[in-house]
C-alpha cells in the first residue's frame, strides 16, 4: 500500500492485473518470484522487481522508459505498462 501511494502522489500512470484472478498475471509473477506469489511485484520494461522501493521503481523508469516518467507498473498487483504513441 506504501509503494502505491508513493506512485499515485507522484502522478505515475499504471495498469493493474490481480494476480489472484488473473492466471496468467500469477504465472508471469511466480517465474520472476522463484514460484512464490510475492507482490507487489513490478515489472517496468524489461526488469522485474519484487517488493520495489519508489527509489527503486523510478531508477527502474529512468533505465527502461527514459523521459516517460508517466508510466510504471504498480505494486500490490502485476501490472503492465499501456505505452503512448
Amino acid at each position: 500500500m506504501k509503494l502505491r501511494s508513493q506512485i499515485r502522489l507522484r502522478g505515475i500512470t499504471t495498469t493493474e492485473f490481480d494476480i489472484w484472478s488473473d492466471p496468467s498475471a500469477a504465472e508471469r509473477v511466480r517465474q520472476v518470484t522463484g514460484g512464490d506469489e510475492t507482490v507487489p511485484t513490478v515489472f517496468i520494461g524489461t526488469e522485474a522487481m519484487v517488493n520495489p522501493s519508489i527509489k527503486q521503481v523510478v531508477a527502474a523508469m529512468e533505465r527502461q522508459l527514459p523521459g516517460r516518467t508517466d508510466l510504471v507498473r504498480r505494486p500490490g498487483l502485476l501490472a503492465r505498462i499501456r505505452g503512448k504513441h
